[in-house]
């Protein structure tokens, strides 16, 4: 169990890099937010999972965020996987952000609260834009908020998509 309350589990802050690389079992993820893959103000936060039955959760501004000229990514490799947010996640560009929630193998399950900036969205705040992209690879996937099994979704926002294949 890795457990965090701001800034932990592969998250960055004012021009810095946040890593966390696991590379099996079965973890659980539990942060209030700025973590899971959220990189905050000009850096860049990698949260990488290689095998395993992961569950994520968090407030917000995690799972593959990036807020303010920052990149935020959670890549996850393998296994049958929840993600459990409220808002600003799974695949989040605020403030001329880039993030990315990547998925590439199980049957998974995403969740949230907030539909309207979650599940591959991109904030249109600043001229610039925000890109967010949720991908998910393979497996027969749920989804409470915008994506679909076996779809492509676009959110309301500048730049977001959601791939599930």
């Amino acid at each position: 169990v890795y457990t965090s309350d701001i800034f932990g589990q592969g998250s960055s802050y004012w021009f810095s890099l946040g890593t966390l690389l696991d590379v099996e079992g079965n973890d659980k993820y539990v942060s209030f937010q700025y973590a899971q893959g959220a990189g905050t103000h000009l850096c860049l936060a990698i949260l990488e999972d290689e095998s395993g039955n992961d569950v994520y959760i968090s407030h917000g501004v995690s799972q593959g965020c990036g807020h303010d000229l920052a990149l935020g990514m959670l890549w996850d490799k393998s296994g049958n996987d929840n993600y459990v947010s409220e808002s600003l996640s799974q695949g989040a560009g605020s403030a001329n952000g880039f993030g990315i929630l990547a998925d590439e193998s199980g049957n998974d399950g995403y969740y949230i609260q907030v539909k309207a900036n979650t599940q591959g969205y991109g904030n249109p705040r600043r001229d610039y834009g925000s890109v967010g992209i949720l991908l998910d690879l393979s497996g027969r996937d749920g989804y409470d908020g915008n994506g679909a099994d076996s779809a492509w979704w676009t959110t309301p926002s500048k730049w977001g998509v959601g791939i599930d294949r």
